[in-house]
């Protein structure tokens, strides 16, 4: 009864032994995609934070030389 129980141990534990390094495994590529993609989409968001704040410097220039011509333009024609 010992030989077998012990056998029967031997194959439980290999088998544990198995599962747990294709869990790890796993989870090592798991987290390697998710960084990956993490990646990715942070670039994505950094492209577009830059556009965003080109448009917003373009913008402004655009509505202060706009803003000071326009005065300009009115103080020509009210005087």
């Amino acid at each position: 009864m010992a030989i077998s129980s012990a056998i029967t141990d031997l194959f439980k534990s290999a088998y544990e032994l198995v599962a747990s390094l294709v869990g790890a495994v796993y989870t090592i590529i798991q987290s390697f995609i998710t960084g990956v993609f993490g990646l990715f989409t942070g670039f994505i968001s950094f492209i577009g934070d830059i556009f965003q704040g080109l448009i917003d410097v373009v913008g402004g220039v655009g509505r202060f030389v706009a803003g000071t011509y326009l005065l300009q333009f009115l103080v020509i024609i009210l005087y």
